[in-house]
C-alpha cells in the first residue's frame, strides 16, 4: 500500500483491538492480521531497503518484523497505548532485525559495490529519522549512550566523542554534561579544561583529551580540512594517532554502544 498515513492512524488501532480480542472469531482475527498487514509491509520494505541493499535479504527480514510483530499477546503486551501510531512502535522490531542481519555477516556493501565493516557505518545513520522517531533517537543518545560513555576506556570515549561530536550534542556542551560523560566531578573536569586550554591535543594527557575536545570542539576542528582529508584521518591527526588506532578506538566504542542500544530498544 503506498498511501502516506497521518500522523493518527487510528484505522490500524482499529485492526489490533481486533486482533487482541480473545472474544473475535478466528476468521475475525486473521482477516484483521491481513488487512494490518497489507496496510504497512510496503513500508516496512521501504525501510529495510535504506539500510540494507539485497532485495532478497530485505524480503526475509520484513518476513522476521512481521513475525515477531503479527502475535496477539506481543501487540498486547508492548502496543498498549492506542494513539494511532503504529508505524513508530514498527520501527523497533524492524531496527532490532536488521541489527541481528548485520551481526551474522562481516561486511556491508553499498549501492556501488564498494566494501565496509558493517560497524564503521555511523550511530548517526543508523539510529537517524528514517529507521527510528527523533524522540526514539533522542532517548537513545541521552538515556543509553551518553550515560554509558564513561565506562570505556578514557582514548576510547574521547575518539567516540570527537567523530560523534555533532550527534552526542545539539549546543556547545555545559561542564557538568561532560564532566557526566567522563565520570568526572565538575572540579575536576574544570581542572582538566585549565590545564588543557590553549595547547595543541597532541601534547595533551588522554585525561585532558576528554574534556577539553567536547567543550572546545568548535575551536579544535577545521570543517574544512574534515571535508577534504576526511572525518577519521583528519581526526587522527589531530589526536596524534595513526590512522589504524584510532579506528580500532572507534570500533571498540562502537560495538559496545550498539549491542547497548540493541538490547534496551527490543
Amino acid at each position: 500500500m503506498l498511501e502516506l498515513l497521518n500522523n493518527s492512524d487510528h484505522v490500524s488501532d482499529d485492526l489490533i483491538d481486533i486482533i487482541t480480542d480473545n472474544n473475535q472469531s478466528e476468521s475475525a482475527r486473521n482477516l484483521a492480521c491481513k488487512n494490518l498487514y497489507e496496510r504497512h509491509d510496503e513500508w516496512v520494505v521501504r525501510q529495510l531497503h535504506k539500510r540494507i541493499n539485497s532485495a532478497d535479504d530485505v524480503r526475509d527480514l520484513a518476513q522476521d518484523v512481521w513475525d515477531r510483530v503479527l502475535r496477539p499477546e506481543t501487540l498486547s503486551k508492548y502496543y498498549t497505548e492506542k494513539n494511532g501510531k503504529f508505524r513508530s512502535y514498527l520501527r523497533k522490531p524492524i531496527f532490532w532485525v536488521i541489527q541481528e542481519h548485520f551481526k551474522k555477516i562481516p561486511v556491508i556493501t553499498n549501492e556501488s559495490g564498494e566494501k565496509r565493516s558493517v560497524y564503521f557505518v555511523e550511530i548517526t545513520d543508523q539510529l537517524d529519522q528514517n529507521s527510528l522517531d527523533s524522540h526514539i533517537l533522542e532517548e537513545a543518545m541521552e538515556n543509553i549512550i551518553k550515560p554509558n560513555l564513561r565506562f570505556l576506556g578514557v582514548s576510547t570515549r574521547f575518539v567516540y566523542v570527537a567523530d560523534e561530536y555533532n550527534a552526542l550534542f545539539q549546543d556547545i556542551p555545559e561542564l557538568s554534561e561532560v564532566a557526566m560523560i567522563n565520570g568526572l566531578s565538575e572540579r575536576e573536569a574544570k581542572k582538566l579544561l585549565v590545564s588543557a586550554d590553549g595547547r595543541m591535543l597532541i601534547d595533551c594527557s588522554n585525561d585532558e583529551k576528554s574534556v577539553y575536545i567536547p567543550l572546545r570542539y568548535l575551536s579544535l576542528v577545521d570543517p574544512v580540512k574534515v571535508k577534504e582529508r576526511g572525518r577519521g584521518a583528519y581526526l587522527a591527526a589531530l589526536l596524534g594517532y595513526a590512522n589504524s588506532y584510532y579506528r580500532k578506538r572507534l570500533l571498540v566504542a562502537r560495538q559496545h554502544l550498539l549491542a547497548l542500544v540493541r538490547e534496551s530498544l527490543y
